[in-house]
């Protein structure tokens, strides 16, 4: 019952001829690639890993170089976020005195740029108010002082005591010209009778047209 043997289902087909081994480094027929990238045919195992190293380096330098600015960051973010702001809190302002202002109190200072009413018999002369308005504050001012003049000749006695003339004499030298006349109009001298010195009085000279102070007549006569 048992006798049959079991049929073999390899029985027609060729043996597998074992495939001899090649050296390190041979050229194999097809290197696979790698997902992605084509199949290298008649390329070395070692030639392709050579070929991939350089990409895998710049990969991982890529890798590094995007961690360290990730880190940076984030590091950044908490000490902008945290740190600083925990410092500026905790740090003080320091105060700044002006040592040469001077002192204003509080409500002087905020009612500084509100105008204030003129107040007639303060005893201030405000803004807005005068003599017409306000004689009580702003007094009129005195009127000028009145030369004196005794002698009424038209110079008073301040400057009759300059020149040296008499102040209580009209013509001090007597030669028919008034002090003022000799002084204001003809430029004569007040104390000489005869200026020119030509024995004619200064007073006839004029009466007769000549001129007082040298030769020759007068051109217009002084009204």
């Amino acid at each position: 019952m048992f006798e049959q043997q079991p049929e073999d289902i390899f029985a027609g087909t060729e043996p597998a001829k074992p495939e001899p081994l090649r050296p390190r480094g041979a050229v194999s027929p097809t290197v696979p690639g790698r997902p992605g990238e084509p199949s290298q045919v008649g390329a070395t195992q070692e030639a392709v890993l050579e070929e991939r190293a350089p990409k895998r380096r710049i990969f991982l330098i890529v890798m590094v170089a995007v961690i360290v600015l990730i880190l940076g960051a984030g590091g950044y973010l908490v000490w902008s976020q945290f740190i600083q702001k925990r410092v500026t809190t905790i740090t003080p302002t320091p105060a700044v005195i002006d040592v040469d202002a001077p002192a204003v109190n509080a409500p002087a200072a905020a009612n500084a740029n509100v105008p204030v009413a003129p107040v007639c018999g303060n005893g201030t002369c405000e803004t807005g108010e005068d003599s017409t308005n306000c004689p009580a504050d702003c007094p009129p001012a005195p009127p000028p002082p009145v030369a004196v003049d005794t002698d009424q000749d038209g110079l008073p006695d301040a400057e009759e005591a300059t020149l040296g003339t008499d102040p209580t004499k009209v013509d001090t030298d007597d030669d028919s010209l008034t002090d003022r006349e000799e002084v204001k109009i003809y430029a004569t001298d007040p104390l000489n009778p005869d200026t020119d010195g030509d024995t004619y009085l200064d007073g006839n000279e004029v009466k007769a047209g000549y001129n007082p102070k040298g030769t020759g007549k007068l051109l217009e006569l002084p009204q």
